[in-house]
C-alpha cells in the first residue's frame, strides 16, 4: 500500500479528468493506493479554477455588449438573441463556484480522499519560519511561500502517523525541504507514480502496450484521421514550447484543430490499464495549423518581412496591439484514451484497419500542451 501525497501543481497540470487521474482512481479502488492531499490543496485548486471560468465568462460578457451598437443597426432577432446569451453567461456566473466545488467533491469522494486539515496549531510555527526564513521559506517573509508552509505541517503531521509516504510535487524549493526527510519518496509526477515497480505490475499488459506501441497502430490510425478528419473532438491548446519563433514578444498564443487528416509521426507510450477493456496513453504527433496571437505591430512590420511566413494581421487596437494569425508545424501532447470492443488477448496487428472500422477499437485525445515547431 502506498500512501500517496498530491501538490497544488499536480492536480493543475492534470486535472480531474485525465488519463492519468482514471489509473489513480483504478489504484485507489484496488487497494494499492491511499490518496492524500492537504485541504488547502484543494481550495487552491478550487479557487483557481472558479476564478479562471468566471474571468472567461466576464470576458465574453464584455464582448457581446461591445457589439450592441453594431446589432441594434442590423436587425432586432439577432439583438434578442444576443441578449439571451449575455443572460444565460451572467446567470452562469453566478452559479460556477458552487458547480466547481461539486465536482470537486464528487472526485473526492470516487477516490476516497483523506483530506489534510489546515489547523490553527500551524499558524505559529508557520510564522516563526516566516520571519527567519526557515523551513519552506525562500527568504525572510516571502509571503508566496505561506501556503507551502502550511501544506508541509500537515504532510509532517500524515508522516507522524503513517511513516512512509510518497510525495509528487513540483515546486522546486518546497520538493527541496521535502528532500531532507529520508522517508518520503518525491516524484515529479503520476507517471513516475506509476514506474515504481509493485504499481507497474498492477496497470501494465505488455502484449497491449506492444500492440499499440507499434508502428502498425500508428499507422492505421493515420489512416483512419485521413478517411475521417473529424473522428477526434476539436482541440485548443496554448503552445508553450516555441513561442520565441514566432516574435520577441508576443501573448495570448493558441492553436484549434478540428481536422486532423494530416496528422504526422504520432507516437503512443506508457500504456497504463484502468480497466479490463479501457487502457490509456500517452500520445503525441505533428500536424500544420493555424495558430493566433498578439503582438504589437513593430514585431508585425518585421514577421512581414520575412517572406517566407504567412502572418496576417487582421485587427489593430488604438495601442498598437494587433491580432494575427499564420501557419505553424506544431507538435501537440496529450492522452490517448482506447476502449476495446474485442478481445484483447486476440489482437492482432493485421486486423487494426478493421477494427477501426468496425469500432471495435474506439479513441478519444486530451491534448494539454503542444510546441511550436516552424511558422509556414
Amino acid at each position: 500500500m502506498y500512501n500517496v501525497v498530491l501538490d497544488t501543481n499536480i492536480l493543475h497540470e492534470e486535472g480531474l479528468n485525465s488519463a492519468g487521474m482514471g489509473v489513480v482512481n483504478r489504484l485507489v479502488n484496488n487497494g494499492i493506493v491511499n490518496l492524500h492531499i492537504p485541504e488547502l490543496v484543494i481550495k487552491e485548486f478550487s479557487t483557481k479554477k472558479t476564478d479562471g471560468i468566471t474571468e472567461s465568462l466576464s470576458k465574453a460578457s464584455s464582448i457581446l455588449k461591445s457589439m450592441d451598437r453594431d446589432i441594434r443597426a442590423t436587425e432586432k432577432t439577432l439583438s434578442h438573441e444576443v441578449e439571451g446569451i449575455k443572460i444565460n453567461i451572467d446567470e452562469l456566473s453566478t452559479d460556477i463556484k458552487s458547480r466547481v466545488d461539486g465536482v470537486m467533491q464528487k472526485w473526492i469522494n470516487e477516490n476516497k480522499v483523506n483530506i489534510l486539515p489546515l489547523k490553527d496549531e500551524y499558524t505559529t510555527p508557520v510564522f516563526e519560519n516566516y520571519f527567519v526564513g526557515g523551513g519552506v521559506f525562500r527568504s525572510k517573509k516571502e509571503r508566496g511561500d505561506l501556503p507551502d508552509a502550511f501544506i508541509n505541517l500537515s504532510i509532517t503531521e500524515l508522516h507522524s502517523s503513517l511513516g512512509r509516504l510518497v510525495i509528487i510535487i513540483k515546486d522546486g524549493v518546497f520538493k527541496k525541504s521535502l528532500l531532507r526527510n529520508e522517508d518520503f519518496v518525491i516524484l515529479d509526477s503520476l507517471q513516475d507514480l506509476f514506474e515504481l515497480p509493485d504499481i507497474k505490475s498492477s496497470i501494465e499488459n505488455l502484449d497491449v502496450t506492444s500492440f499499440v506501441s507499434s508502428q502498425a497502430y500508428s499507422q492505421a490510425m493515420q489512416r483512419l484521421l485521413q478517411a475521417k478528419p473529424g473522428y477526434f473532438e476539436s482541440i485548443y491548446v496554448e503552445p508553450l514550447e516555441g513561442r520565441e519563433l514566432i516574435a520577441d514578444w508576443i501573448c495570448h498564443v493558441d492553436a484549434e484543430v478540428d481536422d486532423f487528416s494530416q496528422i504526422e509521426n504520432i507516437t503512443i507510450s506508457r500504456v497504463h490499464k484502468i480497466s479490463d477493456q479501457h487502457f490509456a496513453a500517452k500520445i503525441s504527433f505533428q500536424m500544420d495549423a493555424g495558430i493566433s496571437y498578439v503582438t504589437d505591430y513593430g514585431e508585425v512590420l518585421k514577421i512581414e518581412r520575412d517572406k517566407e511566413r504567412t502572418a496576417e494581421c487582421w485587427s489593430m487596437n488604438g495601442e498598437g496591439m494587433c491580432d494575427v494569425t499564420e501557419n505553424a508545424r506544431l507538435e501537440f501532447y496529450g492522452d490517448l484514451n482506447i476502449f476495446f470492443e474485442v478481445s484483447i488477448e486476440s489482437l492482432e496487428q493485421g486486423e487494426i484497419d478493421s477494427y477501426f472500422e468496425r469500432d471495435a477499437i474506439r479513441m478519444t485525445i486530451d491534448i494539454n500542451d503542444a510546441g511550436v515547431i516552424k511558422l509556414l
